[in-house]
């Protein structure tokens, strides 16, 4: 994924605003705290969106175009609840192209069936907060 978009990003709107302050005062998961539930997680390779309640979502992207100064096509292998092993895309339940736009600090991600994010950015993407299935270390101790 392109360097401007890594990070952790949070709806843009006070809930979103109060779960990213909470991830900076802990933002290491454990028991029922989860600061990241309802944030997307952008890596150089991967999108996760965490679920508030359901499985996780994920999206292994194969290609990506920027189509202006601040916009890219993204388009990815889609995952709900399975996390995506690396040359094995059986598990995928659909290959869609998304937009992801910036427009000053928002991030305005529309889907393939015309649903669209507005997220603010929350924090660049710390090391722990990936599966660790994606070599990634565990988080600090609580």
């Amino acid at each position: 994924m392109p360097g401007e978009l890594i990070g952790v990003w949070h709806d843009n709107n006070d809930e979103g605003r109060k779960q990213c302050a909470a991830y900076h005062q802990d933002p290491a998961p454990g028991g029922d705290h989860d600061p990241l539930a309802g944030s997307a997680l952008i890596s150089a390779s991967m999108i996760q969106t965490r679920a508030k309640s359901g499985p996780d979502e994920y999206y292994r992207p194969d290609w990506i175009s920027r189509t202006g100064r601040t916009t890219w096509l993204v388009r990815s292998n889609y995952y709900s609840g399975a996390f995506p092993v690396e040359g094995d895309d059986s598990k995928a339940e659909a290959y869609m192209t998304d937009t992801m736009k910036l427009e000053g600090r928002t991030l305005v991600w529309t889907g393939p069936e015309t649903s669209t994010r507005k997220l603010f950015r929350c924090s660049h993407l710390a090391e722990w907060d990936f599966p660790a299935s994606a070599n990634f270390r565990e988080p600090p101790p609580r």
